[in-house]
């Protein structure tokens, strides 16, 4: 099992680890998804359970366009129904 505290900086130690990681468990960890509304109901998932941050990283071709749909659409409807917490 993979110690996650530990620091890896060499791609080539990281291409080892990512090989020991199934398909599977990755769907579980991560999300990957091309729709807004798919991150807003996983970010609701982690607030119910008690998470107060949550980082977002997108990998999208269009760059612009993920952080232009994701500040219009998610960001103002989260923070209103969260403000509180």
């Amino acid at each position: 099992m993979h110690d996650r505290t530990r620091n890896v900086y060499d791609p080539r130690e990281m291409d080892k680890l990512a090989e020991t990681i199934s398909a599977k468990k990755l769907e579980k960890l991560w999300l990957v998804t091309t729709e807004i509304d798919q991150c807003i109901k996983r970010a609701e998932e982690l607030i119910k359970v008690g998470f107060n941050e949550i980082q977002f990283h997108s990998s999208s071709p269009d760059e612009d366009k993920f952080l232009n749909e994701f500040g219009k659409k998610a960001l103002p409807y989260l923070k209103d129904r969260y403000k509180e917490r």
